[in-house]
């Protein structure tokens, strides 16, 4: 039985030691199918997972870059 694609349910953001980290969680039929936690820098270095305090939205970006003195990509 096919159970269709995979869709993405969330798109966030999160630093996992100093470095900042892309989280994208999909689901199919109906039911969580795979978590993916990406470097946003590309780095090949191996990193774990993030604690969700360190999650934030794309929304919360420019601001996090504000307080943090860093340029906005």
């Amino acid at each position: 039985m096919a159970q269709g694609d995979e869709h993405i349910l969330a798109d966030y953001l999160a630093t996992v030691n100093g470095e900042d980290v892309g989280v994208i969680l999909f689901q199919r039929g109906g039911r969580l199918s795979s978590l993916e936690v990406y470097s946003q820098a590309g780095t090949d270095k191996p990193f774990g997972l993030p604690e969700l305090e360190t999650i934030y939205s794309y929304e919360e970006l420019s601001e996090r870059h504000k307080k943090h003195n860093r340029p906005e990509s």
